[in-house]
């Protein structure tokens, strides 16, 4: 204890401790009053950027997945001309028959009638039982979906044979038209 009130009495040594003591202090009290709140501030930031980033590619990720306007009105278009095509109910059977044809499947069982129209759209109603494997039947419902009418799916009930090979298809159609009905 001697040894340290010795150099206690030393002016220099003195001066110096309390220097350092002080660049303590100052240290001390830049690091509370500044660089805390610096730090903070800088990470709620970073925060925030992060967040923004997400949203950012979320929305990009949407707006990608927007079809363009070109590509829109084709489509609007394509469904104009199906909804403005004539249908009649010979002409529904006629369809489906070269469909079923195409896709090498037979029908067994088909009916049709109007439906109720809805303002200036008439729909006619069909239930359809088709006949074939798994392969024609896919080749039929794709046939279905390129018809040149507005033919809409309502229900569809599959069935096979006990060796399934032949598959059995009962379908509710609805083809929709807002042109002459014949």
């Amino acid at each position: 204890m001697k040894q340290i009130r010795a150099y206690w009495a030393v002016p220099v040594v003195r001066r110096g401790v309390w220097v350092l003591i002080s660049a303590i202090a100052l240290i001390v009290l830049t690091e509370r009053i500044y660089w805390q709140p610096a730090r903070a501030a800088h990470s709620a930031l970073r925060d925030e950027v992060i967040a923004l980033q997400s949203n950012r590619t979320q929305l990009q990720t949407r707006v990608d997945a927007v079809p363009t306007y070109i590509e829109t009105m084709a489509a609007l278009d394509v469904l104009e001309a199906r909804l403005a095509a004539p249908v009649d109910r010979s002409g529904v059977v006629e369809r489906l028959a070269d469909v079923s044809t195409a896709a090498d499947t037979q029908i067994i069982h088909g009916a049709n009638s109007f439906g109720r129209p809805r303002g200036d759209i008439r729909p006619v109603l069909q239930d359809l039982t088709i006949e074939g494997g798994y392969a024609q039947i896919t080749s039929f419902l794709q046939g279905l979906a390129q018809v040149d009418t507005m033919t809409l799916l309502r229900s569809a009930e599959f069935s096979t044979n006990a060796d399934g090979s032949a598959v059995r298809l009962q379908l509710k159609l609805m083809t929709l038209s807002a042109g002459p009905i014949e």
